[in-house]
C-alpha cells in the first residue's frame, strides 16, 4: 500500500491552481479606470508645476531688461527714450524712423555686437537694418508665449495712463523722444510700472520698432489687448470702402482686399500686409473707427500666464498683477507723477 503526504498533495494542488488562475477582465478594467483617475488627478498638478517654471523664467527676463534699464540710466543720466522719431505721434506702420528703447539695452545685456550692427543713421525698417530686426533675442520671448517667428518681443515699456498713440510729453517714463530722470518720477519708481508683459497679435513690427511692439499703456484694462486686433481662421474680405467711411468691428483683411483709409487707401500691398498682420494665419481685423485704428491703437498690457501678468516695477522689482486689478489702482500705478497713493501688497 502507497502511503501519500496529504499536505504535500494539498500544496501541489494549491499551487497548480494558483499557476492557472489569471486576472478576470472586470479586474483589468478597474486597474485600468484607477491608473486613468490617478493620471487625471496629476496632470493638472503637472501643468500648474511647468507653467510656474515659465512664469519664473519670464519673471527673470523682465529682472534682465529692469537691470539693463537702470544701467543706461547710471550712464546716461535718464532713462531711455521709448521711442526716437522726428514728429508724432507714431502709427503702426513700416514707415518711420522708430529706433526703439530695446535695442538700447543691448550693450547692458551682453549684446554688443547685436547694437553695433544697427545703423542708426537709417530707419529700423531699412533693407540695411533687416538682418538684425529679425533676430531671435531669447531674453525678450516669454516661455508661456506661443513665437510666430523670430525678431519678437513679449515685453514692452510704459508710455502713458490712458489709451492714446505714442508721443511727446505723455505719463509713463518711455514715450516719444523722452528723456525721463529718476527725479521726474516723483510717485516713486517702487509704485510706477516700468516694464510689462505684451501678447504677440497681427500687426507686430518687432523688438526693434519703437511702435505698440514695444509700448503699451494702462488705459486698457489688463490681459484685454485683442479686443481691436483678433485672430481669426477665416478669409473675410474687407467691402470695397468709400473714403471716409468706417469699417464694422470684427472685419477682416487680406493682400489685395480694397480699404480706405488716410493713409491706406486703395489695395493693401504685399508690405503693407507684411507690417500690419502678415503673419501665417492672422489677418487684420479693423476697430469700430475705421481702419486706421488697426494704425493708431497702441493697447494694454496681457499676457500667456492664466490669471495675470508679470510687471517690473522702477525699483527692480518684479510683480505679478491679476487681471481683476482695479482700474483706478492699474491706472495710477501707470503714471509717474500723478501725486496719488497706491496701496501695493
Amino acid at each position: 500500500m502507497v502511503i501519500r503526504d496529504s499536505t504535500q498533495t494539498g500544496e501541489a494542488r494549491l499551487a497548480r491552481e494558483r499557476i492557472r488562475r489569471g486576472f478576470t477582465l472586470v479586474e483589468l478594467l478597474v486597474v485600468v479606470a484607477m491608473i486613468g483617475v490617478l493620471i487625471a488627478l496629476l496632470l493638472p498638478a503637472v501643468q500648474a508645476a511647468r507653467e510656474a517654471a515659465r512664469r519664473g523664467s519670464c519673471s527673470h527676463n523682465l529682472v534682465q531688461l529692469i537691470m539693463a534699464v537702470h544701467q543706461y540710466e547710471s550712464t546716461h543720466q535718464v532713462y531711455p527714450p521709448g521711442t526716437v522719431n522726428p514728429t508724432g505721434p507714431i502709427l503702426n506702420q513700416l514707415k518711420g524712423y522708430h529706433h526703439g528703447w530695446i535695442e538700447q539695452m543691448m550693450p547692458f545685456l551682453e549684446k554688443s555686437p547685436v547694437y553695433h550692427h544697427i545703423d542708426r543713421d537709417l530707419s529700423v525698417y531699412h533693407k540695411v537694418n533687416r538682418p538684425v530686426r529679425a533676430m531671435r533675442v531669447s531674453m525678450l520671448e516669454c516661455p508661456s508665449s506661443a513665437q510666430p517667428g523670430n525678431g519678437y518681443s513679449n515685453y514692452a515699456a510704459l508710455h502713458h495712463d490712458i489709451e492714446q498713440s505714442i508721443d511727446v510729453d505723455q505719463n509713463g517714463v518711455f514715450f516719444l523722444n523722452s528723456a525721463v530722470t529718476k527725479d521726474d518720477v516723483s510717485d516713486g519708481i517702487g509704485y510706477t510700472i516700468f516694464l510689462g508683459e505684451k501678447a504677440l497679435e497681427p500687426g507686430d513690427l518687432g523688438w526693434m520698432s519703437g511702435t505698440r511692439a514695444i509700448l503699451r499703456n494702462t488705459g486698457e484694462p489688463l490681459n484685454t489687448a485683442f479686443h481691436i486686433i483678433r485672430k481669426t481662421r477665416s478669409w473675410n474680405s474687407v467691402p470695397n470702402l468709400p473714403p471716409g467711411a468706417s469699417a464694422p468691428l470684427g472685419t477682416s483683411a487680406e493682400v489685395g482686399d480694397s480699404v480706405a483709409d488716410g493713409g491706406m487707401d486703395g489695395f493693401i500691398s504685399a508690405e503693407e500686409f507684411d507690417g500690419l498682420g502678415g503673419v501665417e494665419g492672422w489677418r487684420i481685423v479693423f476697430g469700430g473707427t475705421g481702419p486706421r485704428a488697426a494704425i493708431t491703437f497702441v493697447g494694454g498690457f496681457a499676457s500667456s500666464h492664466p490669471g495675470g501678468a508679470n510687471f517690473a516695477m522702477g525699483d527692480g522689482s518684479i510683480r505679478f498683477l491679476a487681471d481683476t486689478v482695479t482700474m483706478s489702482v492699474y491706472r495710477k500705478m501707470g503714471h509717474r507723477a500723478d501725486g496719488q497713493l497706491v496701496e501695493l501688497e
